[in-house]
């Protein structure tokens, strides 16, 4: 069966805090806690919500500088979101061609090496003899 090949280039990354109430105002020193009335998130979702406007910010940068691809890791431990992007497309034959005798030209070396190592391994026991 034949090989479906993409080509992929990073094109970023950026990250965004993930903490409505201290972008809403909440201050640590003034109050002591805050609740949440109505629908929590955490009850929907394992992650913090971010800004809609910061993130579509960040995804409009990402796609003027090429990116048609975001992944996004949540953490949290520090309440952020981490954005990457990528471009991904198809890639062309010449840089499948490319990709393919670099890893044939990769496997040749790693062969000569191990046939080196081992010449030199026969040798030192035809020495011992």
């Amino acid at each position: 069966m034949e090989k479906f090949y993409l080509t992929s280039s990073y094109i970023g990354y950026e990250n965004l805090s993930a903490q409505p109430e201290d972008e809403l105002g909440y201050d640590y020193n003034e109050y002591e806690d805050f609740k949440m009335i109505g629908d929590e998130y955490d009850d929907k979702s394992d992650a913090t919500p971010v800004e809609i406007d910061k993130l579509i910010s960040v995804l409009v940068n990402f796609k003027n500088k090429g990116a048609n691809y975001v992944s996004c890791d949540f953490h949290h431990d520090h309440i952020e979101l981490d954005l990457y992007g990528f471009a991904i497309r198809l890639s062309t034959p010449e840089e499948i061609k490319v990709n393919d005798d670099a890893i044939l030209n990769k496997e040749m070396n790693e062969r000569k090496a191990q046939i080196a190592n081992l010449e030199k391994k026969l040798n030192l026991l035809k020495n011992i003899s």
